[in-house]
């Protein structure tokens, strides 16, 4: 029989991509970004780790107007980038080199499946955990579980570009705070009982406003009068 494999310690290799469609079929990858690392690594060490390229565009392609208004990313800047095929090659080397194969996390992880099976083949068989699914079951209460309004709930904030490199940074954070939660709420300390505690539980949906973010000291600071606020 296979040992559980221990959530905090075991190795995962955190992916985001950025692109300009929503499948390989209808757009090309533009930005791609990874670390391998554990729930227990130190955030500062793991950053440390993030590796990752821009991506060179398929002849003909173009980079719609309003992907470089999401990214930043314009054409100009994809010229000179690795080929597919090379980032490929890197990615494969990350995954590979590790005894234990880690286990593939992003959030909204359907999206980056499809890149990363164009990417890398199929045949790669990557065993994924989407951050997306865990937090809709596990913090019913927020109101959005996209990776900045979790990442922000959590203590990290994203610039408003939507760049791969940032993107796994944030869900560094998220994935470490995420396993001590599923330890504590629901006494989840393996991979194993993490995917059976997703299939098997339904996302739930708190209502809004059940729950603020806020410490009782912020909350008594805050002005009585009325006037304007800027949300940064």
């Amino acid at each position: 029989m296979t040992p559980s494999r221990d959530l905090r310690a075991h190795p995962v290799w955190l992916v985001d991509c950025q692109a300009t469609g929503a499948t390989p079929q209808h757009g090309a990858l533009l930005d791609i970004a990874w670390c391998t690392t554990t729930a227990a690594t130190a955030e500062a060490e793991a950053i440390a780790c993030i590796d990752g390229s821009l991506v060179r565009l398929p002849d003909g392609a173009r980079v719609p107007g309003h992907i470089t208004k999401l990214t930043g990313i314009r054409a100009a800047m994809l010229r000179d980038a690795p080929s597919p095929a090379e980032v490929a090659a890197a990615a494969r080397a990350s995954l590979a080199a590790h005894d234990a194969p880690p286990v593939v996390v992003a959030h909204y992880a359907s999206f980056e499946q499809k890149f990363l099976d164009s990417l890398l083949g199929e045949d790669a068989a990557l065993e994924i955990i989407c951050t997306h699914k865990i937090a809709r079951r596990l913090l019913p209460e927020l109101p959005k579980h996209t990776l900045r309004a979790v990442s922000g709930y959590l203590g990290c904030v994203i610039t408003e570009h939507k760049r791969a490199a940032e993107h796994v940074e944030a869900t560094i954070t998220l994935w470490s705070q995420l396993v001590a939660l599923l330890r504590e709420r629901e006494g989840i300390e393996t991979i194993e009982s993490l995917q059976e505690w997703l299939a098997t539980t339904k996302a739930r949906r708190g209502a809004r406003g059940d729950h603020v973010p806020m410490t009782r000291e912020v909350r008594l600071a805050l002005p009585e009068r009325p006037g304007v606020y800027r949300m940064l």
